[in-house]
């Protein structure tokens, strides 16, 4: 063992300005989070939701929290899961 990483199987997220920095792997299932981005106007964080397909990760869906549109919500900025729970952290929501 070289103590070198190597990526064997990978996808991409959607194209945004979000920062995308947390991920929480459950079964067939990959969670994305964010805890900011780039641009400077307000919004609600998307949590990005993928799934296993054979070997390939396919994009399902954006999940967004509940609160107010438009404010620096951060959800997604933390995951969490156990089985087929799963557990969003929104700091500012």
């Amino acid at each position: 063992m070289s103590g070198n990483w190597s990526i064997i199987n990978s996808f991409e997220t959607i194209q945004s300005d979000q920062i995308f920095s947390k991920i929480e792997a459950n079964n067939d299932n990959v969670y994305v989070g964010s805890s900011g981005y780039f641009l400077q106007f307000m919004r609600n964080f998307p949590l990005l939701h993928y799934k296993r397909n054979g070997a390939n990760w396919e994009y399902q869906n954006s999940i967004y929290g509940s609160g107010p549109n438009m404010i620096d919500d951060y959800f997604g900025a933390t995951i969490a899961s156990s089985n087929n729970l799963l557990v969003v952290g929104a700091r500012t929501e």
